[in-house]
């Protein structure tokens, strides 16, 4: 197996500089191998923002927690009211400095009109909805991503 290998990496006929090579290739995968592992664990520990499970809200005799699924659902019932987009994600995030914010993916209708008009009108009216319905408060900004932008088809 050895012969094999170093026939096939190396082309010497020493065994101890065969030897030396192989050590030295291999502390080199290792070596890499750590490196692409250790990158992985900073990006997860430290990676923002993050997705949760959800927000919890203090009432007076405990604590409600209200799931990112039924903040999806919320804003998804939203959506007709806006003709120009349609919501594709709905995603509850949360950023390094601990604050809550909610994250859109959309797709655009071209021809819908302005499009920052109907984000400005989207964001005011998802973070009003949230506190009228579910009271809260801690979320200030939403976040809205234009993923695609299409031609809205006639079905006539």
């Amino acid at each position: 197996m050895t012969d094999y290998i170093g026939s096939f990496l190396f082309q010497f006929s020493d065994p101890e500089i065969f030897a030396f090579q192989s050590g030295f290739l291999s502390g080199v995968i290792i070596f890499a191998v750590l490196a692409i592992l250790i990158k992985i664990m900073v990006m997860i520990i430290f990676g923002y923002p993050k997705k949760v499970d959800g927000i919890p809200v203090e009432g007076e005799n405990g604590t409600l927690f209200i799931s990112s699924t039924a903040i999806s659902d919320l804003v998804e019932s939203l959506e007709p009211s806006f003709k120009s987009v349609e919501i594709t994600k709905v995603s509850l995030m949360k950023d390094k400095k601990r604050t809550h914010f909610v994250r859109v993916d959309v797709v655009y209708n071209i021809g819908g009109g302005d499009m920052t008009a109907i984000a400005a009108m989207m964001q005011t009216s998802i973070i009003t909805q949230l506190k009228d319905v579910f009271g809260i408060s801690t979320i200030t900004s939403v976040d809205i991503r234009v993923k695609r932008s299409k031609e809205k088809k006639n079905r006539f």
